[in-house]
């Protein structure tokens, strides 16, 4: 606290941001905590995540589904719950990243993962890590950063796949300012494209004004939002369609159940 004070007597306008435990994983001491001031709204936590932590590999060795929602689950608890209730601080993810390089399993299917829980709390964050070498590291001259945004050289991006899959990350997802209509984007995290219309079909493709679709609830017509079309399955193993909303909406007509994940 007394350093926190001095940075905000010297710059009030600077942010002053409290990392947890645990290498920036865990902040669950603010349950039952407080840091008494929040600086005048300048006070923000920090988090860290990666695809390993705990027992084993189950990225790898169970199943995804479970691992996944293990991750965000456990997310939530030590980090994201201080961005809910009556005294919320925003939460900045400081720190995530994935093997550039080889792109291991593990770290491939953390990424789709992570990307959801982040698009969905709208997130602010930074990169491990934006070198693509070390002058010297680990007895090692010009060694390479795996993590690295850039490749060794520095002149290139490593995996322009990995940027495209960020792309939504880096928009505006959420304004509490707004008084617009809930309203949701289709996100593939694998590919980093966002679904919507083309040509009168269903097209996935870039995510800047990505289009919005609409859901009253568990049961009902997904819409997509203003145009008066609805997502209708076709049959198993078989690409959904456009129909017009009005279709179901007819009497003995049933939806099929939505899950948004």
């Amino acid at each position: 606290m007394k350093a926190a004070a001095r940075v905000h007597q010297a710059n009030p306008d600077v942010l002053v941001v409290a990392s947890g435990l645990n290498f920036a994983t865990d902040l669950t001491y603010f349950k039952d905590h407080s840091l008494i001031s929040n600086f005048d709204n300048k006070l923000i936590f920090e988090g860290h995540s990666y695809s390993w932590g705990g027992q084993g590999n189950p990225w790898v060795d169970g199943s995804v589904n479970k691992a996944c929602a293990d991750k965000i689950g456990s997310l939530n608890n030590n980090l994201g719950f201080v961005t809910d209730g009556d005294n919320a601080v925003p939460l900045f993810f400081s720190e995530f990243g994935v093997d550039r390089k080889q792109m291991p399993a593990h770290d491939d299917r953390f990424l789709s993962c992570f990307s959801t829980w982040a698009a969905e709390k709208d997130l602010d964050w930074g990169l491990w890590a934006f070198q693509g070498s070390y002058y010297y590291r680990q007895n090692l001259t010009n060694m390479e950063e795996y993590f690295g945004v850039l490749e060794i050289d520095w002149n290139r991006v490593k995996n322009p796949k990995v940027e495209r899959r960020l792309g939504l990350l880096k928009q505006k997802l959420l304004a509490p300012e707004s008084k617009a209509p809930l309203s949701y984007i289709m996100y593939h995290p694998q590919s980093g494209a966002c679904v919507g219309k083309g040509n009168g079909k269903i097209r996935a493709g870039n995510c800047k004004g990505s289009a919005r679709w609409t859901h009253n609830g568990v049961e009902g017509p997904l819409e997509l939002k203003g145009t008066g079309l609805c997502l209708e399955a076709t049959g198993d193993g078989l690409p959904p369609v456009l129909t017009p909303l009005t279709a179901h909406k007819t009497p003995g007509n049933k939806s099929l159940p939505v899950n948004f994940t």
